[in-house]
């Protein structure tokens, strides 16, 4: 069956999916689940149907208990309902759950596992939450990646539907909910064909309803509390085999093999971990390395871990498996192992599997990182004669020191493998911030902006997916954008150009070449921005700027929107002077100036009522802020023009702040002289091809 491809992550994915199955999603957002429920929210706004032809109903409760009884309450109701959550939002659901459960309504809890806050909080990923929901009578099931989300969430709706239990789907937090991937997407219809309709009418006919009463939530006393409590036992052992068989229709629809427990490396390995999760890939990767060396290494990957059936686990080992090392990424202090080793230890002495030596180890905790090196370590510790019992990879245990050693591991990711690194995802203040760091690098950026007007960038509703695709994939269009190049001079400080130069009209100006060297004879009018006689810029330890760069004598910034002189702290109007390539152009009152560039005048410039410039626009714009006068106009410069902003000699009228891209830059003593100009170098700015310019401004503007 052929299906399309899309790039998204793992929340995306198992929202997808639960989306085709969910009449009602009860919610209430907490990190790293939020974005399921807002995709499902964003889909039910725009009318998006499921696999019954109706749109979700979303419910935002109060709190993770509030949406846990939501959910119960609904499902009592007939009606087929889902929600999502982690880490202590899930723990708050558990007396919920258990209710759930025992009444046999068929529901799935998505859940991007995450850190159960202990000694600290922690938003990241490992499976403390699911572990405590054992015992709750959910069905588990986990996946690894991103395509296992797509495929597998979809076992979990339609065994939950047949097999009259509830599932708590997961997959790690962070590491499998938000990173993206190519991946194979459901289309609805396959979905609707494989769905037991007959299983959802019998649990609609099974709901709360005045034509046909019925009694919920009884007081049983010990006289039969204990009997009818082992009555659900045959449901929870026929189970296994529905999953089973879903998993069979998903292969046979899409060619996959999943199984309850699925093996991976070599037929004969002597040496095999056993985990589940997200480290199942990279385990993966360490077996192909080690494999093709000839080792004897294999990976056992749990898939359904509720119920765990110790058959199918004990199928899924090699024959010729002589020591198992069992990854659980969580801890449970004072027991004798975690419950991944437990299982896996009983499982052996109950299918009579003898002459195994077991070995448990704990990992990413937190989302402690989980590099091959560390699972280069366990296979290590396997090959000696007698394997550590406990350990933990992954950190270095100076206390009770059970970690193991690791070594820089080798490369083990396939021939041809691109790695590309993304960071700085958020809106303008992330792509200015990202500016004045790469500003002289030129080095393209990807701006992400999920501002209105959208003009630094042009990222969608649909969210960053299909941008970050397309850059990837080279398709975006290289915009080249001026940047300003804003230099202070503060009271007391050496003026490199004012003293050089002196007052006179036209010899201030003469444009240097910006990028020369200087030299004993260069005249101090050419000398580069900032270079006193005899002696460079040299930066200074501690000092402010927002770049990080602070400078003696004159200090130099850099601004992809516009350099603003407003008001000081005690509040005055301040007065200044405006000076163009060594023409007085304006004196004024007011609030300030704004120096801007092209991509700037979509900014501060507009409000203050400037001009709206084509992006491709290289000089310059300066707007009055608030002038006290009817002659104050915004005046446009070329791209070879100087602006000096100079202010009054009184006190009355020099108090002013800079700011730079919006961020204030303070300085210890009052300013004395800021020169702009456009920087010999300009940035790169990564766009889709889309709208143009003046497209966007009518769609802002106008609604057009």
């Amino acid at each position: 069956m052929a299906r399309k491809f899309k790039s998204m992550d793992g929340n995306n994915a198992a929202a997808h999916v639960s989306y085709a199955f969910t009449e009602v999603a009860g919610i209430y957002p907490i990190t790293p689940s939020s974005p399921m429920a807002d995709f499902v929210d964003i889909w039910a706004a725009q009318g998006r149907k499921n696999i019954f032809g109706t749109t979700v109903k979303v419910c935002e409760m109060q709190s993770e208990g509030g949406a846990a009884g939501a959910v119960h309450g609904s499902l009592a109701t007939g009606a087929l309902t889902t929600t999502y959550t982690a880490s202590q939002g899930l723990l708050l659901m558990i007396p919920n759950m258990y209710k759930i459960a025992a009444e046999q309504l068929p529901t799935v809890f998505h859940v991007s596992a995450r850190t159960v806050s202990t000694q600290a909080l922690n938003i990241f990923g490992d499976h403390s939450d699911v572990m405590a929901c054992r015992q709750t009578g959910f069905a588990m099931l986990a996946e690894g990646n991103v395509q296992e989300v797509m495929d597998l969430s979809a076992v979990a709706h339609l065994a939950a539907i047949k097999g009259r239990v509830p599932f708590l789907n997961f997959f790690d937090g962070f590491r499998t909910s938000h990173e993206i991937q190519k991946i194979q997407v459901w289309d609805y219809d396959d979905l609707a064909e494989m769905c037991d309709m007959d299983a959802v009418r019998s649990f609609r006919e099974h709901s709360l309803n005045p034509e046909r009463p019925a009694m919920r939530g009884s007081h049983e006393n010990g006289d039969i509390f204990f009997q009818h409590r082992e009555s659900c036992n045959s449901i929870y052992n026929d189970l296994p085999a529905v999953v089973e068989e879903y998993m069979e229709k998903v292969n046979a629809k899409l060619g996959t093999n999943y199984q309850l427990f699925n093996y991976y490396g070599a037929p004969d390995a002597e040496r095999v971990i056993v985990a589940m999760g997200s480290i199942c890939d990279v385990a993966e990767e360490v077996i192909d390395y080690l494999t093709a060396q000839g080792e004897k290494v294999g990976l056992v990957k749990v898939r359904l871990y509720r119920p765990f059936v110790t058959e199918k686990f004990v199928a899924a080992l090699p024959e010729t498996v002589k020591k198992i090392a069992v990854l659980d990424r969580t801890k449970e202090p004072g027991s004798i192992g975690e419950p991944l080793y437990m299982d896996v230890v009983n499982a052996l002495s109950v299918e009579g599997r003898e002459g195994i030596t077991v070995i448990g180890g704990r990992y990413g905790l937190g989302s402690k990182d989980t590099p091959p090196s560390s699972v280069f370590a366990v296979y290590t510790e396997l090959e000696k004669d007698a394997p550590r019992r406990q350990f933990t990879i992954g950190i270095v245990d100076d206390v009770t020191n059970l970690s193991l050693p690791e070594v820089p591991a080798p490369n083990t990711a396939a021939p041809g493998t691109i790695e590309c690194k993304f960071w700085g995802l958020g809106g303008d203040g992330t792509v200015l911030h990202t500016v004045h760091l790469l500003h002289d690098r030129q080095v393209p950026i990807l701006p992400i902006n999920f501002g209105r007007l959208g003009f630094l960038a042009n990222a969608d509703t649909d969210g960053v997916v299909p941008l970050v695709a397309e850059a990837l994939t080279g398709d975006l269009r290289a915009e080249r954008r001026s940047i300003l190049s804003i230099e202070v001079v503060c009271e007391g400080e050496h003026d490199p150009y004012g003293e050089a130069n002196g007052a006179g009209e036209g010899a201030a100006w003469d444009r240097p070449d910006v990028n020369a060297k200087t030299s004993a004879a260069t005249p101090p009018s050419v000398r580069r921005p900032g270079e006193t006689e005899g002696a460079p810029w040299t930066p200074v330890p501690g000092r402010f700027g927002v770049n990080g760069r602070g400078l003696s004598g004159a200090r130099q910034f850099f601004a992809l929107n516009e350099a603003a002189i407003t008001r000081g702290a005690m509040g005055r109007i301040i007065e200044l002077t405006l000076n163009v390539s060594g023409v007085d152009v304006a004196r004024m009152r007011g609030d300030g100036l704004v120096v801007s560039t092209a991509t700037g005048s979509t900014a501060y410039a507009l409000s203050a009522g400037g001009p709206l410039v084509s992006p491709g626009f290289k000089g310059m714009i300066a707007v009055p802020l608030a002038p006290h006068t009817l002659r104050s106009r915004a005046v446009v410069t070329d791209a070879s023009d100087v602006i000096e902003v100079g202010f009054d000699d009184t006190d009355e009228f020099r108090e002013a702040t800079l700011f730079v891209d919006g961020d204030i830059v303070p300085f210890d003593a009052p300013l004395r002289k800021i020169y702009v100009q456009c920087a010999p170098f300009d940035v790169t700015l990564l766009r889709a091809d889309g709208a143009s310019f003046y497209e966007r401004i009518s769609k802002d503007f106008f609604g057009e």
